[in-house]
C-alpha cells in the first residue's frame, strides 16, 4: 500500500529545494521583502491543501497541473493587470507578436462541436488547395477531431514550413438535402504573415482612416507604407484607431510612437518596489528615438 505521507513529504521537500536553486534564494528574498508579513504562515494553506489532494483525490494528481493552477489563482488575485502565462499560451503570443507564423492560413472554429473553417487567407497554402469557408475538418493526418478542441486542433494542422498536413474535409453540398461531400487535401506548410492592421481607407476622400489590431514587431512598418500611400493621395489628415487594440509588443508601441511623436517624447514609465526596504521607485521610463 502506498504510503501517501511519505511520498507528500518527499514530493513538497523537492519542490521547496528545486524553488531555492531554480529562484536563486527564493526563501531568502522573501524574508528580506516582508518583513511586516508571515509569508510562510500565509501560504501554509497551500500545503494542506496539496497534503489533502495527496490523500483523498480518487486519482494519482498530476502535480505539475495542480502547481500551475495555484500559481495563475495567485496572480488573478493581484489585479485585472496580472496573469499567469503558460508555455504553450506565451508560445502562440509570441508567434502572434512575430507578425507571422508556420502553417496553412486558415481560421477555424467550433460549429455543432465540428472543427469548421471560418476563413482560408487570401493568398495562403489552405486557399491554394481549395479549402473553403464552411468545410468541417473530419480529420487532421488521418486522425479523428471528433471531441478534439480547436487548440488540439491548430496544432496538429500546423508545423514547420515546408511539410505537409493530411485533411479529410466534409463538404457540405446542399444543407437542405443534406448532401455533402468528402475532400481529401495535401497541404504543404508555409509562412502565413499576421497583419497587424485591421483596416486602411480614405474617409470622405481626404482623411485617411488605420484601425491597428494590435502591436506587433511589423506595425510601425506597416503603417509608415500606408501613411506614405495616402501621402500620396494627397490625404489631409489621418486617423490611427486603436479602439479594441489589446496591446502586444511594448517595444512595437513606441515605433508607432515615433512615427507621430518628436524624438525624446515620453511614451510611458513603470514604478515598483525597492527591493530592500519595499519603498517606492520608478523602475523604466521609454522615449522615443526618432
Amino acid at each position: 500500500m502506498r504510503d501517501n505521507k511519505a511520498q507528500f513529504i518527499s514530493l513538497l521537500m523537492f519542490l521547496v529545494i528545486g524553488a531555492v536553486v531554480l529562484s536563486n534564494g527564493f526563501i531568502a528574498r522573501i524574508a528580506a521583502q516582508s518583513r511586516d508579513v508571515d509569508v510562510f504562515y500565509e501560504i501554509q494553506p497551500i500545503g494542506d491543501v496539496l497534503d489533502e489532494i495527496n490523500k483523498s483525490y480518487v486519482d494519482d494528481p498530476a502535480y505539475a497541473d495542480v502547481v500551475e493552477g495555484a500559481i495563475r489563482g495567485m496572480m488573478n488575485a493581484l489585479d485585472d493587470h496580472s496573469a499567469f502565462v503558460p508555455r504553450s499560451a506565451f508560445e502562440r503570443m509570441t508567434e502572434d507578436t512575430d507578425g507571422r507564423y508556420d502553417g496553412i492560413g486558415v481560421t477555424i472554429y467550433k460549429k455543432d462541436d465540428n472543427i469548421t473553417v471560418f476563413q482560408p487567407s487570401s493568398g495562403a497554402p489552405a486557399a491554394e488547395a481549395g479549402i473553403m469557408a464552411g468545410d468541417i475538418i473530419y480529420k487532421i493526418n488521418d486522425v479523428s477531431t471528433q471531441g478534439m478542441s480547436l487548440d488540439e486542433a491548430r496544432d496538429l494542422i500546423r508545423g514547420p514550413s515546408g511539410t505537409t498536413v493530411h485533411l479529410t474535409l466534409v463538404r457540405i453540398i446542399d444543407e437542405d438535402a443534406r448532401e455533402a461531400e468528402t475532400v481529401e487535401v495535401e497541404v504543404e506548410r508555409g509562412q502565413i504573415p499576421i497583419e497587424s492592421i485591421a483596416e486602411s481607407r480614405f474617409i470622405e476622400d481626404s482623411i485617411g482612416y488605420i484601425r491597428l489590431s494590435d502591436f506587433k514587431k511589423s506595425s510601425a512598418d506597416d503603417i509608415a507604407k500606408e501613411i506614405e500611400r495616402f501621402k500620396d493621395k494627397q490625404a489631409q489628415g489621418l486617423i490611427l484607431d486603436l479602439r479594441w487594440n489589446p496591446g502586444g509588443l511594448m517595444s512595437a508601441s513606441k515605433e508607432v510612437c515615433e512615427l507621430f511623436l518628436p524624438r525624446n517624447t515620453l511614451v510611458t514609465y513603470t514604478r515598483g518596489r525597492n527591493r530592500t526596504d519595499g519603498s517606492e521607485v520608478e523602475q523604466m521610463r521609454l522615449f522615443t528615438e526618432r
